[in-house]
């Protein structure tokens, strides 16, 4: 039973006590207005493949989002725009990048995100945390009953499990078996608001890493490598590679005044998750690894962020955290987790780039960082 002060902190930072940080009940339609955006998005795949999407999108009127008032409604108009924004920019392929979002999308996502407190370009927050709906009534929460809301730029059953199978990591669970995740950041919310461990703190962060460490391993079971690394990897990148590199960043039309923006693309260091285990954990990070860290934080929603940093300030205040019953087993499972990871990102990025990619999705060059972040979990 989770005490009411600890459920006030979690609505606080817009935790859910089941979902965790994904969005429960994400909107899956905005008012008929906005129509055109959900059609352009349905075809996206489509329109790609038969060079008619920049066509449909000089269209595209320029539309005021003045109308959206609820939370839900600005999530899911970011994640439409971001989606109409990464089709745009990579319709020709990866080399062939566009330096310029047109106004029609840039105006209304610029509104969008600076009432979010998002960045504008596709991120964790928009197409895993609110690109989800169930296919069908069900009492367990899985990749399996839950469909993507967008984002589909492959006719492949990749493209939904891949989103799915990363929403499942972020989830906590409806049911009480499915629930580990819920129970860990319940549990860490209890013990830095209360000022101690309990005895199953630890347990039930070991039992959520465990659990994500099996989900993740699943990944290719249903999203082939070569179908990821060819035809999804890239409409997932930032603008900080190539000409966008050399341009400084990408330009958002009818907001030149704020000039090239060198924007990460949608990461896994985007997830709020394993910030707040290793805040409470106290795992350390070199610095130039917490800088690249903190700047991931920045593409997370806002309260989330600020999540973070009240878990490490009161975990800090905790006596003999590290020496709480269960902690080297809780620190065991975070490093076998980021140690799947590391396996999972050379399936699926490094061996089909043929050794020539060292570069994420979130534009890092990140395996040398991986190993690293993986090893501070060393005592």
């Amino acid at each position: 039973m989770i005490d009411d002060d600890v459920l006030d902190i979690l609505n606080y930072f817009e935790i859910d006590q089941r979902m965790g940080f994904l969005l429960p009940n994400p909107l899956t339609k905005l008012p008929e207005e906005f129509n055109l955006w959900h059609q352009i998005t349905d075809e996206i795949q489509e329109l790609i493949e038969k060079k008619m999407l920049e066509e449909r999108l000089q269209q595209l009127p320029l539309l005021t989002t003045h109308r959206l008032n609820t939370n839900n409604e600005l999530r899911l108009a970011h994640l439409l725009l971001v989606t109409l924004a990464a089709g745009h920019v990579w319709q020709d392929g990866p080399d062939k990048a566009r330096l310029t979002i047109p106004a029609n999308i840039s105006v209304p996502l610029f509104d969008v995100c600076k009432r979010l407190g998002l960045k504008p370009i596709v991120c964790h927050a928009s197409v895993c945390l609110a690109n989800w709906k169930l296919i069908k009534e069900t009492t367990i929460f899985n990749a399996s009953v839950i469909d993507i809301i967008t984002f589909r730029f492959t006719q492949h059953s990749a493209n939904r499990w891949f989103f799915t199978l990363t929403a499942q990591v972020s989830l906590f669970t409806i049911t009480q078996i499915e629930a580990e995740l819920a129970e860990a950041i319940c549990a860490i919310a209890s013990a830095c608001l209360h000022g101690k461990i309990e005895q199953s703190t630890m347990q039930h962060i070991c039992n959520a890493v465990t659990k994500v460490t099996s989900t993740i391993q699943r990944m290719e079971e249903y999203v082939p490598p070569n179908i990821f690394y060819n035809n999804l990897r890239y409409f997932l990148s930032g603008y900080t590679q190539n000409a966008l590199a050399e341009q400084g960043g990408i330009i958002f039309e009818g907001k030149e005044n704020l000039g090239p923006q060198p924007l990460h693309g949608g990461s896994a260091a985007q997830s709020s998750t394993f910030h707040v285990i290793d805040a409470f954990l106290g795992i350390k990070h070199a610095d130039d690894i917490e800088a690249f860290l903190a700047q991931h934080r920045e593409y997370m929603p806002p309260k989330h962020r600020q999540f973070i940093g009240w878990v490490r300030e009161n975990a800090a205040k905790i006596s003999n955290l590290r020496n709480a019953f269960g902690y080297q087993q809780a620190l065991s499972a975070v490093k076998k987790f980021r140690e799947v990871h590391i396996s999972v990102v050379t399936k699926f990025i490094i061996l089909p780039a043929k050794g020539n990619s060292k570069i994420g999705t979130g534009g890092s060059s990140f395996m040398h960082l991986l190993h690293n972040i993986a090893n501070d979990c060393n005592l």
